[in-house]
């Protein structure tokens, strides 16, 4: 065995188009990092321990590449359902689907086989510890169940590499390396071409050939007779693996080195030029020096801008058995370089995870239910549609150890909501696939924060195997702006707990927004958010960094509905909503900076306002406000706007003093151009006519005929007191017809509102930035349809969930 010739070594084959040859088989060196042990693997069982160890590796994979394989053949099949391909194309992309959904679920049937074949998961926290706390997996003393098989006190042991590679072989590997990751673009071109299963396992399999670097192997696969060697006569693993004063550990390179020489030269049969090169006496390991820097790099804090502290890096390796089990499950061994910081994978629901290996945690980014978004749409009382918000969740997990495991290695994610009032989304793995049956096992719940208590990877591995560990999620709503150049998604809310209020969600509507303590919540149905089949209601919170956006957002709601009531909004939140928008406008104020104040506060200052309005300079003060800054209208509800008018419009005689003149055009010269100002940020005949419609202290609905007697006669009056002042016309048919340019004018409010009305759109586009109505903008908006990323249907972009 240790003689043969690697072109006569027989091919073992391991599944998909891959096949082991036969090294000649010469001794291996591996530093045991959980123990600080050096095993020395004689050559004869060389061959052996590196098909185990290439085996394992391999079935990590095959999980990951038909993952990958899933999300690119899903991602072809949406582009085609979304342009004009014909239907055999189509069907040729279901096809090559259907191979990569089956090659997935293979490939998860393979690995949990090998789980399953490890300890079972402890009964009971106790347990647990006393695992823990004896360092042993047998003295757990797990209950026998199902799960318990005949390769129970088995465990999967993290081992790094002593090899060093000569020049030539590392050029070898890092030309492998770059043939690692599947094109993506490569990918998707020849899906036309994947006639079979085989065929995609061959194109889309990675890595090509397996490293040795970091390697994973059975503890039933490590023979007592291998020489174990630790803490030789000058160096111990305490001094390498070393807690500096801040608790955190790190590793010294330096003894590293010569810790594994100490131990080595206790070994005949492997040569130290196999591990430090020919130079003894300075050289180093490249794999075990690339294993110190990159550990010790892993963990940095961000003082001041810096990123590191007092200029140190900070290292906090994890080196637990729940950490060697995320590791493993991640594709540790996969990749030849021992990089272990913001290693990114791909995960099913549409996302990746940015990994750090040396902490064993993991952030994932989903987005749900499609990274393109889902529109959502709104039935009034006559049964008519309306498409409201193109929308998802964007979440992120940050998940360790066992919860880490088994998201990584299960087929999809899957999020759950409670139905309660406090429930708060979790997400866990998904087995299976639909149309297969798949393998029924035991659950059992992990709380994310008893994850310490799990000490063993006995534990671990039947908790991946069998169990559903599932970890709590953070996340926010987003919502495709039209005002962003690239409409991209924007935040308007973060997931909070629920809250008891909204008794609604699910029988009245599927989505409530309401004002408490000061802060904008709001709740959705899960199926809103995270996709059709979810249960149960995610409640959502309005930072303060998120008012701005989430007021714009509820705009276009309320365009689109076109300016019929919501019925989404109670009341409470509304009058919070026209509030903040009419005193941010009045006063100049940002809106966040009314975040925190409670409705009462806002209806006080409001009421404080209606007093100071009864003078001329306050009114003179808006007015000038308002037309030095037109754009702070922008995104304003009608009912706030009518109350803008209204306070614009209250005249006395202290008007004339502040105006300059008693008679004429100068006469509430800048409150009338501001009223003017106001009307003309309409964008629609429904806003327009609300604005009309709601002139009043509170912008509550009044008569719009009144409304607008009151406000021609506004524009009429010449002086205080309406009077008619003799020979004297006024100018502002002149002011009307130069603002609204081309327009046709008849010689008074009224003409001028009419022609104005008319002008406008009956409905908005969908998707596009709405721009003032008086400019060339506006025109080229009128001939717009529906931006297709917001009203595309079918697999692209948007599937529609009722509101």
């Amino acid at each position: 065995m240790a003689n043969n010739e690697l072109g006569k070594g027989a091919l073992n084959s391991r599944g998909g188009s891959n096949v082991d040859a036969k090294m000649p088989a010469e001794p291996l060196a591996f530093l045991r990092p959980e123990t600080g042990e050096v095993i020395i693997v004689p050559a004869e069982d060389a061959n052996q321990l590196r098909s185990h160890y290439n085996g394992l590796s391999d079935m990590v994979a095959e999980l990951h590449s038909a993952n990958k394989a899933v999300q690119l053949s899903e991602e072809h099949l949406q582009e085609l359902e979304a342009g004009k391909a014909s239907d055999t194309d189509k069907a040729l992309a279901h096809s090559v689907l259907g191979f990569a959904l089956d090659w997935q679920q293979e490939a998860h049937e393979k690995l949990h086989a090998v789980y399953e074949k490890l300890d079972p998961l402890p009964e009971s926290k106790e347990e647990a510890n006393a695992g823990k706390s004896s360092g042993s997996a047998a003295s757990a003393k797990p209950k026998k169940d199902k799960h318990t098989t005949a390769g129970a006190g088995k465990r999967l042991v993290e081992l790094i590499s002593l090899s060093n590679d000569s020049p030539e072989e590392r050029k070898k590997k890092e030309a492998n390396d770059k043939e690692a990751e599947v094109d993506i673009r490569g990918f998707k071109q020849k899906i036309k071409s994947f006639k079979t299963a085989a065929e995609l396992k061959k194109f889309g399999k990675w890595p090509k050939k397996m490293p040795e670097r970091l390697v994973y192997v059975d503890s039933g696969k490590l023979k007592q007779k291998w020489p174990k060697f630790k803490d030789a006569e000058k160096t111990k693993w305490s001094e390498v693996y070393k807690k500096g004063g801040d608790g955190k550990r790190s590793l010294d390179k330096e003894k590293l080195r010569a810790y594994v020489k100490e131990q080595v030269r206790k070994e005949t049969t492997i040569s130290l030029k196999r591990i430090f090169g020919e130079d003894l006496s300075g050289g180093a390991s490249i794999t075990l020096g690339q294993w110190a820097d990159n550990w010790n790099q892993a963990h940095k804090l961000e003082r001041h801008g810096s990123l590191s502290h007092d200029g140190t890096q900070i290292a906090d390796i994890e080196l637990s058995a729940a950490a060697q089990l995320m590791r493993f499950t991640y594709g540790g061994s996969l990749n030849g370089d021992l990089s272990v910081t913001d290693r990114r994978l791909s995960v099913k629901a549409e996302g990746h995870a940015a990994v750090d290996f040396a902490k064993a945690e993991a952030k994932l980014e989903l987005y749900l239910p499609r990274k393109d978004g889902w529109l959502w749409t709104v039935q009034d009382d006559q049964g008519k549609s309306f498409n409201l918000m193109a929308g998802r969740c964007r979440i992120t997990l940050e998940a360790s150890g066992v919860v880490g495991a088994s998201i990584a290695g299960e087929l999809a994610m899957k999020v759950e909501v409670s139905p309660l009032d406090n429930g708060i989304p979790k997400v866990s793995g998904k087995p299976g696939r639909k149309g297969k049956k798949a393998r029924r096992k035991q659950t059992v719940s992990i709380n994310a924060n008893d994850e310490a208590d799990v000490g063993t990877l006995d534990a671990s591995v039947s908790a991946f195997a069998g169990a559903r560990a599932d970890g709590t999620l953070a996340g926010v709503l987003e919502w495709r702006d039209p005002d962003h150049p690239e409409r991209e998604f924007a935040s308007i809310a973060s997931i909070a707990q629920t809250v008891g209020g909204l008794a609604g969600i699910g029988v009245e509507a599927k989505f409530k927004i309401e004002y408490t303590n000061g802060v904008f919540r709001f709740t959705a149905h899960a199926s809103l958010c995270l996709g059709l089949g979810a249960e149960g209601a995610l409640g959502f919170e309005v930072s303060a960094e998120q008012m701005v956006l989430f007021f714009h957002c509820l705009f276009y709601k309320i365009a689109y509905w076109q300016f019929k009531n919501l019925k989404i909004i109670n009341d409470d939140a509304f009058s919070a909503l026209k509030g903040i928008q009419f005193l941010a406008v009045q006063s100049g104020r940002a809106i966040d900076s009314f975040y925190g104040e409670s409705l009462g506060e806002i209806n006080e200052l409001l009421k404080y306002i209606d007093g100071r309005m009864k003078k001329a300079e306050a009114r003179l003060e808006l007015a000038s406000r308002i037309l030095e800054n037109p754009d702070a209208l922008k995104f304003v509800t009608p009912e706030a706007k009518g109350m803008l008018i209204h306070q614009l419009t209250r005249h006395s005689y202290a008007d004339v003093a502040i105006s300059g003149a008693a008679v004429g055009d100068n006469y509430l010269g800048r409150q009338r151009e501001a009223v003017l100002a106001v009307i003309q940020s309409a964008t629609s005949k429904g806003e327009v006519a609300n604005i009309i419609q709601h002139i009043s202290m509170s912008g509550e609905k009044g008569n719009t005929e009144k409304n607008r007697t009151e406000l021609r006669d506004f524009f009429r009056t010449e002086g205080v007191r309406d009077i008619d002042v003799p020979f004297y016309e006024s100018p502002y048919p002149a002011r009307f017809e130069e603002i609204l340019k081309k327009l046709a004018m008849q010689g008074d409010f009224d003409g001028w509102y009419q022609a104005f009305y008319d002008h406008l759109m009956d409905e908005v586009p969908h998707g596009h930035a709405l721009v003032d109505a008086t400019s060339p903008a506006y025109e080229v908006l009128r001939n717009k349809v529906d931006h297709r990323l917001f009203a595309s249907s079918g697999w692209n972009a948007y599937y529609t969930s009722e509101a």
